[in-house]
């Protein structure tokens, strides 16, 4: 995400780029929760299921927000298309959403980094026998 100021796109053609981003963080968190599957094939401790169910939580909020998201997008697209320029309502909204987009990568990089780290360290664990 860029600042308006110095974005070059047209705010639609960018807002167009965030509905693919939010399919590229849908489909990784997809494959998280597939990793959190097969790791709890692997451990079925107390404390990994706890940990476990912690993180499919936050995997299903973040399903949710890409949702509500790509809902709020595709919306301010359909006005856009509808009042053909960047009218002062459009831009506040845009910039908002713009806000939401970059909170949400943000977040939800911290959220993979973390549970890869979390899994990391699992798998030392066992591989030490500890």
């Amino acid at each position: 995400m860029t600042n308006r100021i110095n974005n070059k796109e047209p705010a639609p053609i960018e807002a167009k780029q965030w509905l693919v981003i939010l399919d590229e963080l849908r489909q990784v968190n997809i494959l998280l929760k597939n990793r959190l599957v097969h790791a709890l094939k692997q451990d079925v401790s107390r404390n990994f299921i706890e940990t476990a169910e912690y993180y499919h939580q936050k995997f299903i909020d973040k399903d949710q927000l890409i949702r509500l998201l790509r809902h709020d997008i595709t919306s301010l697209l359909e006005e856009h298309i509808d009042a053909q320029d960047d009218s002062a309502p459009w831009l506040s909204r845009f910039f908002t959403l713009e806000k939401d987009m970059q909170r949400i990568i943000s977040e939800f990089s911290g959220m993979k980094a973390a549970f890869e780290t979390y899994l990391s360290e699992k798998q030392d664990v066992r591989a030490t026998g500890s």
